[in-house]
């Protein structure tokens, strides 16, 4: 059985306190989730922080390089996926549930 697998660490998060400076304290669980063929499910984006935040979810596709780190690059254009929300303001200790479908063309992905 083929599996497609998805990690939610892929969904970079780019988190702006309301001033506009960049932020530390936002969480996303789970990281890590596997599917066949395709996916559902969601995740949790927790500001942990004691002051709001905009958060913006950006989708990207990653390879690990021969040293074992992680190279992020532009989401695969064979794999499909809708998001509940890309963009949210949270405010101190709130947490915002995103709902996900995901697709790929071939697998594993």
């Amino acid at each position: 059985m083929r599996m497609l697998k998805t990690s939610l660490a892929s969904l970079c998060l780019l988190s702006l306190d309301v001033t506009g400076h960049p932020c530390d304290a936002q969480s996303v669980q789970p990281l890590i989730a596997e599917y066949t063929d395709h996916a559902s499910g969601s995740f949790d984006v927790t500001n942990s922080s004691s002051a709001p935040s905009v958060v913006q979810l950006e989708p990207k596709s990653f390879t690990i390089a021969p040293d074992g780190t992680g190279e992020f690059h532009a989401l695969d254009s064979s794999i499909h996926l809708e998001l509940s929300m890309t963009s949210m303001r949270l405010e101190p200790k709130q947490t915002a549930h995103v709902f996900y479908k995901v697709s790929a063309e071939n697998v594993p992905a």
